[in-house]
């Protein structure tokens, strides 16, 4: 019996030797042991990973560590970013890439310490860098700019402290209460695979909580890496002193609404004065702005046409196919700018992304000049081939580039139709990384939140978002993770006892995202079993899980978020869209006034539903008439504030884009064959009775804007409400004399803006973001009798 006390007390006596040598009790049994030490001249960055630090190991232990910036003899010191003292322990970060840091221990302290930004908030004049978009003066947190040691803070409380941040906010968080933090000898160094890893997730300025998630799990950036629309720019500053320099399309210089879908303009590329004073502009931005290093060179939206001018109509290159046609025209001339910008500046870039009729590399040029920087725009899209060609396009870009490669990814699935849907694709993701690792710079996420600016349809729902963009973070920074163990330990760690129903939810979400996703349409990727399946697996989830545990909440959060969309595909209108049986009028049918009950008919007795088939914020009442040459419709919009109604456009035609369809409005859709539903007329009038009308190939997407047909409108404005009366001829849809039961396509759309955010409706729910749903039209059959 004595040999077993004297072995036990030798074995604890060594166990604590090698604890006092090689490991560190940062609390003791609730006992502070530790001081965090940083310097007094400390970067912005550096205090808030202090603070972030001290925070958390309050959290997990209720003991508030002190933070100085003096080491203190006789207690632990955790050293947080450089300062004096690291340099006395020789530790620096010159060896480590963007945003690295080091996480190394000695006898008596913890040193944490990486690349750090110190200087002013770095934001550009462009969304989506503008100042509170990407940074938070409360915080003095931004989304641009290294922050090595936060990373490292961050890695040392998860690796040794067990914290997650699974989801914006505490419900989001995982922490493991624990009286003691103690830790073996440490000697770490990572730096991010993808220098680039930037997500539109937030306005810094307006969400602090999505802010400090967006750094928490590691999204960041150096420096913006500015590859957007940025035409528009250039001609705001030209348009009046120098008319040349626009794209002349059916004779008339393009200072708006001729060739692209944002109405903003475009420009003659092949005029040597452009080229000239696109050089001098961008020179003169990187002189003004030392700390940017890339400026954006890139058409605006929806760019359907090139300047009509013989120099540059030779340029188009059809035998490219469908998304080249205008890449020869379109990269020689960022080409020649980026030339003439290394003059100046070798170490700046001028940036482009392949994007619409310009997507493809071009074939006029063997490589781009090496200050070319390429951001591919590509859906996140498993089947139907997309994935081969995506994978084909990136592959011959890497050809033309010199490894200045980006991706845009877009992960707008709390948008229409897929809102309310657990859209999952952690295997995609991870598939997609490990294949790009060695040659992309980084990703641009497109995934707006509450707090980005945008109407509601665009807010984030963050039970059913927020796996993708963990997950997209965390391989962002090690591609090579093992996948299936981190989705395992989030599925233990988040929903503790729930986590076998819901791991089995997320799975069944992923495998029907992958196997149907492709055909674009919730209806046809969800069926009804699916939907029932789905959501036995959150009640199975609910009952593992004891009432007003954060288990509970977390499980009832990603419920709460479903079960919409479950309604939403189950409702009888989006499945069996609206029919109207039109009655031919008897007598004249005349636009002024208000519709009468004898000569105009009600579409729908229930009024508009919005886009989900959910019943509307706003009553509108739709009617429809019609004779042997005219087709009517008028629609009755309830307005409470009819004070603030926005309608600027004054002229026919005026603003597409922008404009007539941002205003208080009417849209309608028609398609005269219903079932082909091949061509689509789009009429569009304000609260003014402004009309903007166009013709659409449905299958080619390509809109002729400057057709117009002989529509007339007139509106009423009363104290509560105003309303449209609209006649279009039948002939200029393409119905002449309608037999008895011809149908034809229809929706009908409101968009209320009164100066504030969107509000939308309609007769058929479309339920899509987008206005025009082809698919979810309605229809109108003719009645002669």
């Amino acid at each position: 019996m004595g040999k077993i006390v004297k072995f036990t007390v030798l074995f604890l006596f060594f166990c604590n030797f090698f604890v006092n040598a090689y490991g560190i009790a940062i609390v003791d049994e609730g006992t502070a042991n530790t001081i965090i030490i940083i310097d007094s001249n400390a970067p912005d960055t550096v205090r808030y990973a202090a603070d972030e630090l001290q925070n958390y190991i309050q959290q997990i232990t209720g003991v508030k560590l002190i933070i100085k910036d003096e080491a203190q003899s006789g207690l632990n010191n955790i050293f947080v970013g450089k300062s004096k003292f690291t340099n006395e322990l020789g530790l620096n970060t010159d060896d480590l890439k963007s945003d690295g840091f080091k996480i190394i221990s000695g006898d008596n302290w913890i040193a944490i310490l990486g690349r750090d930004y110190n200087g002013d908030p770095i934001f550009t004049p462009q969304s989506p860098f503008h100042y509170g978009q990407v940074y938070n003066e409360q915080l003095k947190l931004g989304a641009i700019g290294e922050m090595g040691t936060l990373y490292g803070v961050y890695r040392f409380l998860e690796d040794f402290c067990d914290v997650r941040w699974y989801m914006p906010g505490d419900l989001g968080t995982v922490i493991t209460k624990q009286d003691s933090i103690k830790v073996d000898k440490i000697n770490i160094e990572v730096s991010p695979k993808f220098e680039y890893r930037y997500t539109m997730l937030c306005d810094f300025a307006k969400s602090q909580t999505d802010a400090r998630w967006y750094r928490r799990i590691g999204f960041g950036a150096r420096y913006p890496v500015q590859i957007i629309h940025s035409f528009w720019f250039f001609l705001e500053k030209y348009k009046e002193s120098h008319p040349e320099y626009f794209a002349i399309i059916g004779g008339q210089r393009d200072f708006s609404n001729l060739s692209t879908s944002t109405g903003q303009g475009n420009l003659c590329l092949s005029n040597p004065a452009v080229l000239k004073q696109w050089i001098a502009d961008i020179d003169e931005y990187f002189d003004q702005n030392p700390n940017q290093f890339i400026f954006p060179l890139a058409p605006d939206d929806g760019m359907v046409k090139i300047c009509e001018c013989n120099d540059c109509r030779v340029q188009i290159s059809p035998e490219l196919g469908e998304g080249g046609i205008f890449s020869n025209y379109v990269w020689s001339f960022v080409n020649k700018v980026a030339q003439g910008v290394a003059v100046k500046h070798p170490d700046k870039f001028v940036g482009c992304f392949a994007y619409e009729n310009f997507r493809k590399p071009p074939a006029n040029i063997k490589s781009l000049n090496p200050n070319v920087a390429v951001m591919v725009c590509r859906p996140i899209n498993p089947g139907s081939g997309a994935r081969e060609k995506t994978e084909k396009l990136i592959a011959q870009w890497r050809q033309k580039t010199a490894n200045n490669l980006y991706l845009y990814d877009y992960y707008l699935y709390s948008w229409k139709p897929w809102r309310n849907l657990p859209v999952a694709f952690p295997h995609l993701i991870d598939s997609d990384l490990k294949s790009v690792q060695e040659f992309c710079k980084g990703e641009f996420l497109e995934a707006s939140s509450s707090e980005f600016a945008g109407p509601p349809e665009t807010v984030q729902l963050p039970g059913m978002t927020h796996l993708n963009l963990y997950v997209t973070a965390k391989l962002l920074w090690n591609p090579n993770l093992d996948i299936d163990a981190l989705l395992n330990e989030y599925y233990e760690k988040f929903y503790g006892p729930a986590q076998e129903y819901m791991k089995k939810f997320w799975t069944m979400a992923e495998n029907i995202w992958i196997a149907k996703s492709p055909l674009g349409d919730p209806l046809k990727t969800y069926s009804t079993a699916d939907l029932k399946q789905l959501s036995a697996y959150l009640e199975q989830a609910v009952s593992q899980t004891t009432a007003d545990t954060i288990h509970r909440k977390r499980v009832e959060l990603i419920q709460n978020e479903f079960l919409p969309g479950v309604r939403k595909l189950t409702n009888e209108l989006i499945i069996n869209p609206p029919q109207v049986k039109l009655n031919k009028a008897t007598t004249d049918i005349k636009l002024d006034g208000l519709p009468d009950a004898n000569t105009w008919q009600l579409l729908k007795p229930s009024g508009f539903v919005d886009t989900d088939g959910e019943p509307a914020t706003f009553k509108t009442c739709g009617y429809a008439a019609w004779d042997a040459n005219n087709l009517y419709v008028a629609f009755v919009n309830y307005e409470p504030q009819m004070d603030k109604l926005l309608a600027l456009a004054t002229q026919r035609d005026q603003n597409f884009g922008p404009g007539m369809w941002d205003e208080d409005s009417i849209e309608i859709f028609i398609c005269p064959d219903s079932i082909k539903r091949d061509k689509e007329f789009q009429f569009i009038i304000n609260a003014k009775g402004i009309i903007w009308d166009a013709m659409k190939e449905n299958k080619s997407g390509q809109m002729d804007i400057k057709w117009n047909s002989q529509c007339e409108a007139k509106t009423t404005l009363e104290s509560d409400r105003w309303t449209i009366k609209v006649k279009i001829p039948l002939r200029d849809i393409g119905v002449t004399l309608p037999a008895d039961g011809k149908t034809i396509a229809v929706n009908f759309f409101r968009t209320r803006r009164c100066g504030t955010s969107y509000v939308f409706s309609s007769w058929s729910p479309t339920l899509i973001f987008q206005h025009d749903a082809p698919d979810r039209l309605g229809t109108i059959v003719f009645n002669k009798k």
